[in-house]
């Protein structure tokens, strides 16, 4: 019987490890690509916590929803793709004989294959529901503007992300309870995989911290598309302009209907795959799943673009922290031309004149 201090066994369970059977070349590529992509995500996510505690500005419901799924994109960068490295790509990297390597014994434990599986669904979890809170907030905001205020407030939704990080951190620890009870066995040395754990239990974390949140998404995203439309309609027929109110909701609607559309992209065929994956999975499969789980955390990084490019005062601040500027940000933003502020721009006139 071999040593059962050593990595999974999938005796019975006809479990392939997809990542151990990867060629070399592609292996370290895939590597690569992690590396790069731990600072784009880490600087950037740190920017937008930056400035929402820094700026009043960014002080809204809204906001707040945006700094909780930033929250859960950091932790892709500083914990999802760094146990990804040590626990899945590390162990086959080396190239050594499990049964005679000590760190082998350690990077395929059941406490290391634990704390990979953690981190990989607690963010993605966290980032899903929060993208069906922020998605619902908005489609509130458009359909019922005069009960926004009453339905939505801070308090309510410090709540909700209070009770959906407890939550997702239970379903995480029990990820990391499940490789030490009788179900498991160890004796091959095994980088970490999800396909030693129960289906069924995988497949329930699918379905409702991935596939529910996307439902309520996608239903969220057309009738917030709807709003805009129809007060598009409304300012045709009667010729008139939108309030300043309005135009803010309809650019913030804008900007999280991206974030929404790069997250489906990104994620969604990385889901598909998940659905269709068999264990005895051709080559280019299992390729193909591992770049789709690049892209899939790679979003993490795209939003703090799409932030940046969309919204003046998320470009503001974050030029602000990079320049460490220690001026207010509205002092900042009014000596842009763009979005000059009038009450300083007469001031300015009013000097030129004398």
């Amino acid at each position: 019987m071999p040593n059962n201090t050593t990595g999974w066994n999938t005796t019975g369970n006809n479990v392939t490890d997809h990542t151990q059977e990867l060629p070399m070349e592609i292996l370290n590529l895939l590597i690569v690509m992690y590396v790069l992509l731990v600072p784009a995500i880490v600087i950037g996510n740190v920017l937008i916590i930056i400035s929402y505690i820094r700026y009043q500005q960014l002080s809204s419901v809204t906001h707040m929803m945006i700094l909780n799924l930033s929250i859960a994109d950091l932790l892709v960068g500083i914990g999802t793709i760094p146990t990804a490295l040590l626990f899945r790509f590390l162990p086959t990297s080396m190239e050594v004989d499990p049964n005679n390597h000590d760190m082998w014994s350690t990077l395929t434990s059941p406490l290391a294959c634990g704390t990979w599986a953690f981190f990989v669904i607690v963010p993605m979890g966290v980032s899903t529901c929060s993208l069906m809170g922020v998605s619902f907030t908005l489609a509130i905001q458009l359909g019922h503007p005069l009960r926004f205020h009453e339905l939505i407030t801070h308090r309510r939704v410090r709540i909700y992300i209070i009770v959906l990080w407890t939550w997702m951190s239970i379903v995480g620890l029990v990820y990391v309870w499940m490789p030490f009870t009788s179900e498991f066995y160890y004796g091959t040395g095994k980088s970490c995989n999800f396909d030693y754990y129960p289906q069924s239990a995988t497949t329930a974390v699918f379905l409702f911290h991935a596939i529910t949140p996307f439902i309520v998404i996608s239903g969220s995203y057309i009738y917030v598309y709807w709003c805009i439309v129809k007060l598009k309609k409304r300012q045709e027929n009667y010729a008139s302009t939108l309030s300043k109110t309005d135009n803010t909701t309809i650019n913030m609607a804008k900007l999280i209907l991206i974030a929404i559309g790069a997250f489906v992209i990104s994620w969604l065929p990385l889901g598909c795959l998940f659905i269709i994956t068999v264990n005895e999975s051709p080559l280019w499969l299992r390729t193909l799943h591992h770049i789709f789980s690049w892209v899939a955390c790679s979003n993490s990084a795209v939003n703090v673009l799409i932030y940046a490019r969309r919204n003046k005062i998320y470009r503001a601040a974050f030029k602000h922290i990079l320049t460490c500027n220690k001026e207010p940000l509205s002092y900042s933003m009014s000596l842009r031309k763009d979005i000059v502020n009038p009450g300083y721009q007469a001031n300015l006139n009013d000097s030129a004149g004398r």
